[in-house]
């Protein structure tokens, strides 16, 4: 959602003709009314600029009609009479003779929903955010389909050599650079240019073994590495106490820095930011908690009114720590400490 709402914010800004046409692809909601969104602009001839998307519901999109033309047609004319009823208010469930005619009942087509996968006809750029995650073991399989779907020729899909391709991550580890490049040779790119930060190779794997250490140095060879600096805008600092004592000193770092109008407290569990919450709002102390079992509505209310001032302090498991950007963050607390090096890194990249 917040890569959409930034890209949303650019397009106002570009001076073209019109706002990209966005499109929107997450779990935790009703899949069919993001069908349906793209089955009509495929109907409409309407270009899609950009599609962010996880890629679990990516796939299930693409083919929630696979090959079956008559459950796509149906849903369609589900949905339209839906429409219908909802546009006639919550207490009248009837409909005139002439928005029955506007149903167009008698119409069999699917309202491109059987469709959805030429989406990918006219693709020129894929970009894989936080790749570290999404190109490892426990995504494999989703991003696997999607560049099958991406593939698959028999789509008519010939444009697979035009398609840049852009891979970001925080951080690199070393176990997953074979299958950066196996992703970058399935796609036609075999000469990547690499950029990265002066520090950022500080996550090292001390596990790989030797033959992954001479796969690593042959596939180096065939890349273009350019080096940038980056800024140290981050101070860190450690305090050693009893784990009894932890809410007690988060509430004294509270009270000596005012200016710390907003913070993002780590902890490991749900029912630790829930719980270190409530000891916060019984202080006086406005907070929230921030975790998996949220659906995104709720997701999205909490994270808007933190990056407001409306909440002082965020509670957040690791669900938090990737790809949120709230302006101008003071300050980030690593109330119960990361599982790794990695986690570290991406939760403290929160501020600064």
């Amino acid at each position: 959602m917040q890569v959409s709402n930034v890209l949303s914010n650019l397009s106002h800004n570009t001076g073209g003709n019109r706002d990209w046409d966005i499109m929107t692809l997450h779990g935790g909601v009703p899949i069919d009314p993001q069908i349906a969104a793209l089955g009509n602009a495929i109907r409409d001839s309407r270009t899609i600029d950009v599609v962010v998307a996880t890629p679990g519901r990516l796939v299930d999109v693409l083919t929630y009609y696979d090959n079956d033309s008559e459950k796509a047609a149906k849903a369609a004319l589900n949905r339209r009479l839906l429409d219908a009823l909802d546009s006639r208010g919550k207490t009248d469930a009837s409909l005139s003779l002439g928005q029955i005619e506007k149903l167009s009942l008698d119409r069999i087509d699917d309202d491109g929903r059987g469709s959805l996968p030429v989406l990918f006809a006219g693709l020129r750029h894929l970009v894989i955010d936080e790749a570290d995650r999404l190109l490892g073991k426990a995504f494999e399989k989703e991003v696997n389909s999607c560049l099958d779907l991406l593939l698959a020729t028999d789509k008519g899909y010939d444009n697979i050599d035009k398609i840049k391709t852009w891979i970001f991550s925080a951080t690199f580890p070393k176990s997953i650079e074979p299958r950066v490049n196996n992703v970058f040779q399935r796609l036609g790119s075999s000469t990547p240019l690499r950029i990265f930060l002066s520090n950022s190779n500080r996550i090292v794997d001390t596990d790989v073994s030797s033959s992954l250490q001479k796969r690593l140095d042959k596939t180096r060879g065939a890349t273009t590495l350019q080096e940038i600096c980056s800024a140290s805008t981050i101070n860190h600092r450690a305090i050693q106490l009893e784990k009894s004592q932890r809410t007690l000193v988060l509430r004294k770092l509270l009270d000596e820095n005012p200016e710390w109008d907003r913070v993002l407290v780590f902890v490991s569990t749900r029912y630790a930011s829930e719980h270190v919450s409530l000891k916060l709002r019984r202080n006086g102390i406005l907070s929230a908690e921030l975790h998996g079992k949220l659906d995104q509505e709720a997701r999205d209310r909490r994270l808007r009114a933190f990056s407001k001032g409306k909440i002082r302090v965020l509670l957040a498991t690791d669900v938090a720590s990737r790809g949120l950007d709230v302006v101008g963050l003071p300050a980030v607390v690593n109330y119960d400490l990361p599982r790794s090096t990695a986690d570290f890194v991406h939760r403290t990249g929160r501020t600064g």
